[in-house]
């Protein structure tokens, strides 16, 4: 159904919207055409955020994206707007987005990327018969999200730095690779440790190919017993963006439960 307006007498009663400060001409008003224009200033003065990084057509398949700026981590990146990016026709969607360095991709059919890989999402676009047949604003996706189950939670304190946690769930003592050359950030790891699922013995120890992380950890045979690292080597903590982080295990039976937490480094 649609949505409904208050009845006519609330209406002809409002003078002013608090929130935006947009006036509503009363009736009667003159010159009607400059009471417009001030109503019509006030709206575009509130909206004009509104249309920061919007993608629009400028052509039968090109596209334009307005200037705007976001949030990379803790650094604030400027876009200064585009204009005539072609597109391919013939496609039910491309996924426009910037990447983590600010470039537009309009090359992308598939779907946009994982939560976890750093992008700002834009539009997603349809062509057809060479020309734009529908713009779907994507924007508000980077409003309204989640953590990702599974991939990191992330939380910080009063001023200080966002701290990731990794799980790696590790089974029968194998070898799990959490990053193998696609690390989406650089980041730092500061601690480690598992917590065992069952009574078998085993060891788990983090590497970064073949360089040792931390130190071996050795498992309780108690169920639900910690096990924490109690060597954080700080010549290979530091894990760069599309760089590589395993937890070895031992090829034993153990069933464990790794944490490592990390702060991104910018």
């Amino acid at each position: 159904m649609a949505e409904l307006y208050p009845n006519d007498d609330l209406l002809l009663a409002l003078a002013q919207d608090e929130g935006t400060g947009v006036d509503y001409i009363e009736t009667g008003r003159t010159p009607y055409y400059l009471e417009f224009r001030r109503m019509l200033y006030r709206l575009l003065d509130t909206a004009r955020r509104a249309g920061d990084l919007r993608v629009y057509a400028d052509g039968d398949l090109s596209i334009g994206v307005k200037p705007g700026a976001f949030w990379d981590g803790a650094v604030l990146r400027d876009y200064g707007g585009c204009d005539q990016s072609p597109l391919v026709d013939d496609r039910a969607a491309i996924y426009v987005y910037l990447n983590r360095d600010g470039g537009l991709v309009t090359d992308e059919y598939t779907g946009f990327p994982e939560p976890d890989v750093l992008h700002i999402r834009l539009a997603r676009i349809e062509t057809s018969g060479g020309k734009i047949a529908a713009i779907v604003d994507c924007r508000g996706q980077q409003l309204w999200n989640q953590p990702v189950s599974g991939a990191h939670c992330v939380g910080c304190g009063v001023n200080g730095t966002p701290m990731i946690l990794f799980h790696v769930a590790v089974e029968n003592g194998a070898t799990v690779n959490l990053h193998a050359g696609d690390a989406p950030y650089g980041y730092r790891i500061i601690d480690a440790w598992s917590i065992a699922r069952g009574t078998a013995s085993g060891s788990w120890q983090l590497q970064t190919g073949v360089n040792p992380v931390s130190d071996l950890v050795s498992l309780p045979t108690q169920s639900g017993g910690l096990s924490r690292a109690g060597l954080i080597d700080p010549v290979y903590a530091e894990i760069s963006l599309g760089g590589s982080l395993a937890v070895v295990g031992d090829g034993a039976n153990a069933h464990v439960d790794v944490y490592i937490a990390a702060v991104r480094m910018v």
